[in-house]
């Protein structure tokens, strides 16, 4: 049985083309030191997946001597990544993770027994048996150029022998070859062959192959046609420096976003991107066959690319993997060396209702309302000052904050300001993640804000300047300016 070697292609995804807003984005990524990669990529938990922005057990490195970080320079530094204050600026609204250390198990080698009967130069085969197999792994054969009209019963599993009988007569002679795979979901399967042998003084059958298959390739011997999907039956995992990926938090129903990944490997690999609406899957070819559509890149040493979302109306996630070898129906199937998800949000929103005016001295009485795809937190402040990009540095300049958990879901949250003296701004932030005590902490996904003029207050006569507060509606505090 020929092994047919899979021949890397070079070929790439292009790309859409990039909004000007995320030349920023790109330009920061291709500046990442990768040295500041390769620590946050060993201190994540070997084979784990990334779940989110803040990766359990990476230590961010600290940034010397630079200004407070800004919400693009949080985004990135939650992932353990060192950007560059200067490059990054203040884009916001960015999500970012790295890829952890991951690789597929081998299935272990089996033992194929052929059940036979008969005299040179043909056989009659009455069935196979094959072993070790378990409940959790699947088999597939093949009689290539077997004769006669019989045919495979369906195969039992006893204990761990797996056990398939004829029906009828199946003859093999000496050109015929019989063929058994065993595979399992996430690893590397295994193939053996089994053929004729004859010496003087023997006739019997012999095994040959004991070759390996790239994982979930879904390969069936009994309807196959073509060059299998062969790879190393190694389990060594080439070590590769590092990956990481940032987009936009949340994506539009009407436009696609650029996002852009860079890292550096070891070697050659195939880079795959997937957007999905459920889970990620064990590797590339599971999701190609479950979701479809990918952005894949072949990459080797240091490399910045870019790829196009797609537009989406409810939350999901991005699935990265990184593997070696080549490709099987155009997915990579090689080994795995890195893997990653991380979450992107859809369909959120947040409206504002205030008075077009109040008196100096009363309290404003806001209601914010919206909609939230997942779990987040609601952020409001009132500042004499034009709305910040999200709530860590609208906090500073702010006299009176709020906040509180939502979603998933609309909500409709009431909330009386402190008093007011001048012009004022009412500022909301929806955010992934909760509060530090009350500093405030996550991406943004969605924002706005109000504008309320302030006219001078009236001449104090008796209870005139007394202020009540709206019964039901949440209190603010005082922060910042106040």
């Amino acid at each position: 049985m020929p092994i047919d070697n899979q021949q890397m292609a070079t070929d790439t995804l292009s790309a859409a083309r990039l909004r000007a807003r995320w030349l920023v984005v790109v330009a920061v990524l291709a500046a990442l030191t990768l040295t500041a990669i390769a620590p946050a990529a060993s201190a994540a938990p070997p084979g784990g997946v990334l779940r989110g922005v803040v990766i359990p057990g990476a230590k961010p490195p600290p940034i010397a001597a630079a200004p407070a970080a800004t919400s693009a320079a949080r985004a990135a530094s939650n992932s353990g990544l060192t950007p560059s204050l200067a490059i990054f600026r203040r884009e916001v609204g960015i999500v970012s993770g790295i890829l952890v250390r991951a690789r597929n198990a081998i299935v272990p080698r089996f033992k194929l027994d052929l059940l036979w009967h008969g005299d040179y130069p043909v056989l009659d085969i009455k069935g196979f048996e094959l072993s070790p197999v378990t409940r959790a792994e699947a088999e597939s054969y093949a009689c290539i150029r077997c004769t006669g009209q019989g045919h495979f019963l369906p195969a039992k599993l006893h204990g761990r022998k797996l056990v398939a009988n004829v029906r009828g007569t199946r003859l093999m002679n000496s050109k015929t070859a019989f063929l058994a795979d065993v595979t399992e979901p996430g690893h590397i399967g295994r193939i053996q062959g089994s053929k004729l042998k004859i010496t003087a003084t023997s006739l019997g059958t012999q095994t040959f192959g004991n070759a390996c298959l790239g994982a979930d390739t879904g390969t069936d011997l009994t309807k196959f046609g073509g060059t299998l999907p062969f790879v190393p039956c190694t389990t060594r995992t080439p070590r590769d420096p590092g990956v990481a990926l940032a987009f936009p938090a949340e994506l539009s129903s009407s436009q696609r976003e650029t996002g852009a990944i860079v890292g550096r490997t070891s070697g050659p690999r195939w880079l795959s991107v997937f957007q999905v609406h459920g889970p990620c899957l064990a590797d590339a070819q599971l999701d190609a066959q479950a979701y479809g559509r990918q952005v894949m890149y072949h990459v080797n040493g240091k490399f910045a690319k870019r790829f196009t979302t797609g537009i989406a109306t409810k939350p999901g996630l991005f699935c990265a993997y990184l593997q070696t070898g080549g490709r099987y129906r155009k997915v990579p199937d090689g080994q795995l060396t890195l893997v990653g998800e991380v979450p992107f949000y859809a369909g959120d929103f947040i409206q504002i209702s205030v008075p077009g005016t109040v008196a100096a001295g009363q309290v404003i009485a806001t209601t914010y309302q919206g909609f939230a795809s997942s779990s987040f937190e609601l952020y409001t402040f009132h500042s004499y000052e034009p709305c910040a990009a999200d709530a860590q540095d609208e906090a500073p300049q702010a006299f009176g904050y709020f906040f509180m958990a939502v979603g998933p879901g609309g909500f409709s949250v009431p909330v009386t300001s402190l008093p007011v003296e001048a012009t004022t701004f009412a500022c909301a932030y929806l955010q992934t993640a909760g509060p530090a005590g009350v500093t405030p902490q996550g991406v943004t996904v969605a924002s706005n804000e109000a504008e309320v003029a302030v006219t001078p207050a009236a001449p104090v006569t008796g209870d005139s300047r007394r202020i009540e507060p709206r019964r039901n509606a949440y209190q603010e505090i005082r922060i910042g300016r106040g």
